[in-house]
């Protein structure tokens, strides 16, 4: 559950806490999870909101005291300059330069550094020489920066600013690699030629490496002396001030591994160009919350490797995911209980892995966990270790242990080329104006080709506005590399490698009380292109990403972002702007997680797009998910209903599956989806081509052994516990609400920004006698999904162009979820057409791998035939997206011409797609929603081809009491299906599943599309008993209107229960609905509602014609609708299954002919395959359809029924019901569920949209007009 986490009395001038500067009010939602794979499932987790509420009043009364003193430090400067004025020119200030030169090995600061002969020597002298200087005014002045500068500052303010766009103050590195600034490169030394007394070989000689593989470092000059320091702090890395990792190696420019077990895979020194993750775990025997970390005895040797005076010396910790996989902790060891195969940990945190534990130190079973900090834990190529001395009374504090892997050569200076150790906690760069509010200091300041390397903290900070960041590189940050908190900061072409935390955090400063409740419309003018954002959040996981955005319109675009186990973009805010990026091996081993991933606070953080990205092989480990967790693991992940955004022209490659099959029940299988939605509306997805993996090739890893395109949770309905405020938990005084009101959601600015939010009603009533879930003017509820016109690509891949709805079968919450009630209705809040699925294009895993191999150029030319896979393909053009819709040319690094102007001017100052062999469809859809195969043209109108959407149901305005799906019943026909078993388990029938437990198991939806409460009435005590039980009952008719005098009972074991209940209340309510254990009676029905409402029993007295649809439409003229014959008309020879048709369900590949030896009639007129026909279309005649003998009729799917006097009968298939109504002289059959129904005549066709239902005329007949 989500907290306000606070920290009072900080009074420093930055706090260390990412403040949220964007909405500002916290959602109060209760944490939901995926705990495994059977029963409904909660997920979800406002976990952003944790930590990014809005501070800004906190943080800007310390900056506002900050900046009194500044500007009393200014006006003091200003009175010594008035004074030096008056001097004589001998001792005024020094000569005005339009260049000023700084070497670190030829410089003098007694020169006056206007040559590079008579350059400064140190960066502290150019600073000087700047701020003596005039602020250039027509044109750039330029400071020259040679060498290398361990140790020293850039720390730049008001005095060292330009005065505009155009004269500007440039710090040039100069030189291939640029200046150097950081940590001071440490000189190793090999182990085995130290003598035998020294204290590094001493201290060598306890690890577990040879002695003749290690290198040693001296101590630091400036390493502290103060041990406590440099280990890992206890506290939230997210939430504590001065938080900073101990000292960090990096080598040649990528972070080394500190010593730990288990060890991870060998590093060889080099990062493939694609990345890679490298993760290794053990994992907790049993739960516990005290803190205590029960491991599995085959762990034994592991957990004994550290000696005594090593495990307790306070240096070693373990690094765990205590209860979510998504949320870490670092902590000290306590005492070890090796008879009990435990240890306890030491920690002052409150509830460390999940704050909303209040003091509790909750470990789950299954948790993953490692240690590190022991010197015999250094072991293996790549690995490292800073001794403090623990083992050997200090004699080797400060050296550090190297075991070089097999691609760095120690004693090559080619090969050897760098050595940070990050010692110093301060950032090297600094920029700061004397303003109250950070970004109302226009500095004009540019860093050009500087290398920053090696602190354990932050790299730099940028408080001031109109700052550019350009071909820089940010190697080995102990936290957050780059912390941005003002406006117009633009960071271009630089490389970020290793760091703990994010790489960038990019803020906005702007606050509603400051700015008015437009302020998170005003745009930032932030951007990131064409960098490198590499291995980040490697040992500050939680809330750690590659880029965290705030505040309104930054622009990422054109990045390469790799190699980190969590996402590599966090959303908080709107209008952003991510496009044309590469994503490869990110959020590897975290689930509940994306490459990219938001959190939404209100529906205020809107207009969010998602363009023309590559996402690689994103989420692949070895490692399982955590049972606690939400096992989600996808390229985009909306959460805790972030919506709002459009999602188009990706390619997603998720092809690639490492993880095993849940090893046992503290694990859960993963979903493993392309794009997932928890529960926000306003969602748009199209013209995407997703390449995922195998059906059933990934031996039960992931959920069902097949992967969508899309899934949607309804989150913000579906998880409520309680019935209050419309049974969402969320009423009009909770945040989310009083967000919306506090931004005047429904006037301008935001009404004429997003005119579609105006819909929503922010003070919803609190009573539990409504459903927001069957409001559209819910804002917490899924409505106004659109997924159009995107691809599937390769065989058998079943539901790689499918969008999943709550209700679907295949999605994982399938159980038990009512559509009107925790969920939307699928027809009325999802828009699903057009989605091609292109079965001819293969590429298998190997295929993949070779081209990862190859690099980037061969991944993008895969992800540019993966494009060309997913577009429609005439004539009819009416499936997939339009040529050059995903726009491959332009996606990746120096990919795009536009980029530099972007970030300057905005993306309206520059069109890619005026290149030479760019191929660009037009940005948006057309109006009407269809897919087209386009025009290469953007300014060219689009061909459209219109779909007709999907009506509601009923679809008219019926002429006569709907045909329920069970007919109206008496005691006398009312019983079990033999034939039904739950989830195709033989032992599961309706007499060993529904009868064992009813209460639990009749809720549940079972094989066939059925609930067990449809297929077996008898054992779930839906059957009337005697006299006394006169009632009807339906299943997915809806429900009966609510009226005033509606009474809820709970707890309530059964439908015939129900309807006494109800019938027995004293003032005789005789129409019932039971549902989930929940029954509601009311005195009369006026009309339907709820209609496509399953798993509901409808319970009415004898002989009551149901009423019609209480939103049904005025009733038109009759329509000519020309049926499609599924097939054409036939006779007994040319009546055949298909044989390529085969549908997958839970790692099960059904065909034809297991239809014809597995087959009941109920799975035969409700499955549908991948294709989308059901099974009785794909296979008559394993279905029993095609005539037999003497036979001939014409049969159809899905057409309706005849809307005229009927008889009714059981029957075993069509070809039976047809047989048995010739009997009775009737020519008009349909067939559906074992039910068979006889009418004499035809008039109209009624239910026309009823599929699933077999219609059997004579043949030749010609089916009339809709009634």
């Amino acid at each position: 559950m989500p907290t306000v986490c606070t920290n009072n009395g900080r009074a420093k001038k930055w706090l260390s806490v990412v403040v949220r500067v964007t909405l500002g009010i916290l959602l109060v939602l209760r944490e939901h999870q995926v705990c495994s794979n059977t029963a409904r499932t909660k997920l979800g987790s406002n976990r952003r909101s944790l930590y990014y509420k809005e501070q800004s009043q906190t943080k800007r009364q310390a900056i506002k005291l900050t900046r009194q003193q500044q500007r009393l430090n200014r006006k003091l400067m200003l009175t010594r300059l008035h004074i030096t004025a008056m001097m004589p020119d001998s001792v005024s200030r020094q000569v005005v330069n339009s260049d000023i030169y700084v070497n670190s090995v030829d410089g003098d600061d007694s020169s006056d550094g206007s040559t590079p002969e008579t350059a400064f020597k140190t960066l502290s002298k150019s600073l000087k020489g700047v701020k003596n200087a005039s602020p250039p005014q027509n044109g750039d002045l330029v400071v020259h920066i040679s060498g290398s500068f361990p140790g020293e500052r850039l720390d730049i303010t008001s005095d060292h600013a330009g005065s505009g766009p155009t004269s500007r103050v440039v710090f040039r590195g100069e030189g291939d690699g640029g200046a150097k600034m950081g940590g001071k490169d440490l000189v190793f030394m090999k182990v085995s030629d130290l003598d035998s007394n020294h204290p590094a070989r001493i201290a060598a000689t306890k690890t577990n490496a040879p002695l003749s593989k290690l290198w040693a470092a001296p101590p630091h000059p400036d390493f502290p002396s103060n041990d406590s320091s440099l280990r890992w702090p206890d506290g939230d890395c997210r939430d504590m001030e001065g938080y900073a990792s101990p000292p960090v190696l990096s080598m040649n420019g990528l972070v080394q591994t500190r010593s730990r077990i288990p060890n991870l895979p060998q590093n060889v020194g080099v990062m493939p160009e694609m990345g890679h993750v490298l993760d290794t775990w053990l994992r907790t025997r049993k739960k516990d919350t005290v803190g205590k970390v029960t491991y599995e005895s085959s762990d034994e040797d592991i957990i004994e490797l550290a000696s005594s005076d090593s495990w307790n010396s306070g240096a070693v910790v373990v690094h765990l995911f205590p209860l979510y996989d998504w949320f870490d902790a670092r902590v000290r060891v306590g005492s070890r209980d090796l008879s009990k195969n435990l240890f306890k940990t030491i920690t002052s945190q409150r509830g460390p892995g999940d704050p909303d534990e209040g003091k509790k130190f909750v470990i789950v079973p299954g948790s993953r966990y490692y240690l590190e900090g022991a010197i015999e834990y250094l072991d293996s190529p790549g690995e490292y270790h800073v001794s403090l001395g623990e083992t050997d009374d200090g004699e080797s504090h400060g050296w550090t242990l190297y075991y070089p892997p097999s691609g760095i050569e120690m004693n090559s200076a080619s090969s050897l080329k760098s050595s940070v150790l990050s010692v110093d906690s301060t950032p090297f760069i600094t920029v700061e104006g004397d303003s109250e509010y950070a970004g109302d200091d226009d500095m004009y300041v540019t860093f050009q080709n500087l290398h920053i390397e090696g602190g354990r903290r932050h790299l730099a900070h940028i408080y001031a506005s109109s700052v550019d960041i350009v071909d820089c590189s940010f190697i080995n940050a102990g936290h957050d590399a780059i912390e941005v908190y003002s406006r117009r900061v633009s960071i271009q072409n630089c490389t970020f490698e290793g760091s703990g935390g994010s790489s960038i955090q990019m803020m906005d400063d702007r606050d509603m009380d400051s700015n008015g409740y437009g302020y998170a419309l005003m745009e930032s003018g932030h951007s990131v292109t064409d960098s490198l954002v590499s291995d980040f959040s490697s040992t500050c996981r939680h809330y750690s990403e590659g880029v965290h955005l705030s505040g309104y319109g930054t622009i990422v675009t054109n990045n390469h972002f790799r190699s980190s186990n969590m996402a590599a973009i966090d959303v908080v805010g709107g209008g952003f702007k991510i496009l044309h990026n590469v994503f490869s091996h990110v959020s590897d081993g975290s689930y509940d997680d994306g490459a990219i991933h938001w959190v939404a606070e209100s529906p205020m953080e809107r207009g969010t797009e998602v363009a023309y990205n590559v996402f690689f092989r994103n989420g692949v480990t070895a490692e399982p998910c955590n049972a606690e967790t939400s096992c989600v693991q996808s390229d985009v992940y909306m959460d805790d209903m972030a919506g709002a955004m459009t999602i188009h022209g990706n390619i997603f490659l998720k092809d690639k599956v490492l993880q095993p099959k849940p090893p046992s029940k503290k694990f859960a299988k993963i979903n493993w989806i392309a794009v997932f939605v928890n529960g926000g509306a306003d969602v748009s997805i199209y013209e995407n081509s997703f390449l995922g993996p195998e059906d059933d090739s990934t031996d039960g890893a992931i959920y069902g052994d097949a992967s969508p395109l899309y899934a949607q949770t309804s989150g913000g309905t579906l998880w409520s516990d309680d019935d209050k405020c419309g049974h969402t938990e969320l009423c009009a005084s909770s945040d989310f609400y009083k967000t919306m009101r506090r931004f005047k959601y429904d006037q301008p600015p935001w009404s004429e920004a997003f005119p579609d939010v105006v819909k929503y009603n922010a003070k919803p009533s609190g009573s539990s006698n409504y459903y927001c879930a069957a409001e559209s003017s819910c804002p917490v509820a899924a409505w106004n999904q659109t997924v159009t016109c995107n691809a599937g690509i390769g065989p058998n891949r079943s539901l790689s162009n499918r969008a999943l709805w709550p209700t679907d079968d295949e999605s994982f919450l399938n159980d038990g979820v009512v559509e009107g009630e925790e969920v939307p209705g699928r027809s009325a809040a999802l828009t699903e057409h057009g989605n091609l699925l292109n079965t001819d294009s293969v590429w298998t895993v190997a295929d993949v791998d070779a081209i990862e191999v190859s690099g980037m150029g061969a991944v993008l030319s895969l992800a540019e035939q993966v494009a060309r896979a997913g577009e429609a393909v005439p004539p009819s053009c009416d499936e997939g997206s339009r040529a050059g819709s995903a726009r491959s040319k332009l996606a990746g690094r120096h990919k795009n011409s536009c980029t530099i102007d972007w970030a300057r001017d905005g993306m309206s100052s520059c069109d890619p797609c005026t290149e030479p062999d760019v191929q660009c469809a037009p940005r948006d859809m057309p109006s009407d929603g269809s897919c087209s195969c386009g025009d290469l043209n953007p300014t060219s109108p689009v061909t459209s081809v219109p779909t007709p959407p999907v009506p509601a149901v009923p679809s008219a305005v019926p002429t006569k009491s709907p045909v329920p799906t069970i007919p109206p019943v008496t005691s006398v026909v009312c019983e079990d299906d033999d034939e039904w078993k739950f989830k195709k388990n033989k032992k599961q029938n309706c007499a060993k599943w529904a009868a064992n437990n009813p209460t639990k198991q009749c809720v549940k939806k079972g094989s066939g599309d059925m609930y067990t409460n449809e297929a077996c009435p008898e054992s779930c005590g839906v059957c009337p008993q005697n006299s006394d039980d006169a009632y009807d009952y339906y299943y997915r008719v809806g429900k009966c209107e609510k009226e005033s005098s509606k009474k809820e009972i709970k707890n309530i074991d059964d439908a015939r229960d129900c309807w006494q209940a109800c019938d027995k209340s004293g003032d005789k309510r005789q129409y019932a609905e039971f549902i989930k254990n929940r029954c509601f009676c009311q005195k009369s029905c006026p009309c339907m509602t709820s209609v496509a409402n399953n798993g509901r029993v409808t319970l009415v007295p004898r002989g009551f014609d149901l009423p019609e649809s209480c939103d049904a439409p005025p009733v038109s003229s009759p329509t000519t609708r020309e049926p499609s014959p599924v097939p054409s008309p036939v006779t007994g020879g040319d009546c055949r299954d298909d044989p390529n048709w085969k549908v997958v369900k839970k790692g099960t590949t059904m065909t034809c002919n297991w239809v014809a030896t597995n087959k009941s009639p109920a799975w035969c007129n409700k499955q549908r395959g991948a294709d989308g026909r059901y099974v009785s279309e794909a296979c008559p005649e394993a279905c029993g359809v095609c005539p037999s003998g003497d036979q001939s009729y014409t049969y159809y799917s899905g057409v309706g029924y005849c809307n005229g006097d009927e008889s009714e009968q059981e029957a075993n298939s069509p070809s039976e019901c047809w047989e048995q109504c010739q009997k009775v002289n009737s020519d008009y059959v349909e067939y559906f569920k074992k039910v068979c129904y006889c009418q004499k005549t035809c008039p109209c066709m009624g239910d026309v949209n009823n599929n699933g239902r077999i219609t059997l005329t004579p043949v030749g007949f010609e089916l009339p007009s809709k009634c």
